[in-house]
């Protein structure tokens, strides 16, 4: 698949995404703000709004899953021991909290998303690199990144494999003898030439 093609997809693809996300979001909460209105109105209209709570809040959750697997059981478990609460302490009138439950549910959900998008950004700090940082780093800090088969000038680049440099070719214009010419060296100029190296080391010193 073409890459300009490819990623024109994906942007339309994230693009539909959010378009839904928005809509499950203001569907869920919509409907859970009407629904203690929709439960004094009539049967029909309760069940139309019902229904439309709990489409948009099945798509709210499935496209935030990773809030509710991360974050779930600890809001779930906060939720259900303030419902216990409420329900403990409303008496003779519980049946006027059911048509609140909606609500309640979507609120616990969008707590539940904001707490994790919350989370991604507490004490999420992006690492910086300067032009100075980028000189210096080298790479031969980079494991098992040079490849035996590649050319002599990419591994170059990385200063572990550069070959070592030969001390034998360092002084070309020295030539070393042959066994032959070993053997028939004459030692008195040898002798000469030590004498020589000797008188060097140490200069003439005037009359004392």
């Amino acid at each position: 698949m073409d890459p300009p093609l490819f990623r024109q997809r994906q942007r339309r693809g994230g693009e539909l995404r959010h378009a839904i996300k928005i809509t499950a979001c203001g569907g869920m909460i919509g409907t859970a703000v009407l629904f203690p209105l929709a439960n004094v109105q009539g049967l029909w209209f309760r069940a139309v709004t019902l229904s439309i709570f709990t489409l948009s809040a099945l798509a709210f959750h499935a496209l935030h899953i990773e809030p509710f697997i991360r974050f779930g059981p600890y809001t779930a478990a906060a939720a259900l021991v303030f419902l216990l609460v409420a329900v403990l302490s409303a008496g003779s009138s519980r049946k006027d909290l059911i048509p609140w439950l909606p609500l309640f549910i979507a609120s616990v959900s969008l707590i539940t998303v904001a707490t994790h998008e919350a989370s991604q950004h507490i004490g999420h700090r992006p690492v910086a690199f300067d032009e100075e940082a980028l000189s210096r780093a080298s790479m031969d800090s980079i494991q098992g990144q040079c490849q035996p088969h590649w050319d002599a000038l990419t591994q170059s680049h990385f200063p572990a494999h550069i070959p070592p440099e030969d001390n034998s070719q360092a002084e070309p214009h020295v030539r070393r003898a042959s066994p032959a010419e070993e053997r028939h060296r004459n030692p008195e100029s040898d002798l000469d030439s030590d004498q020589e190296s000797v008188e060097s080391g140490h200069p003439l010193l005037g009359p004392q």
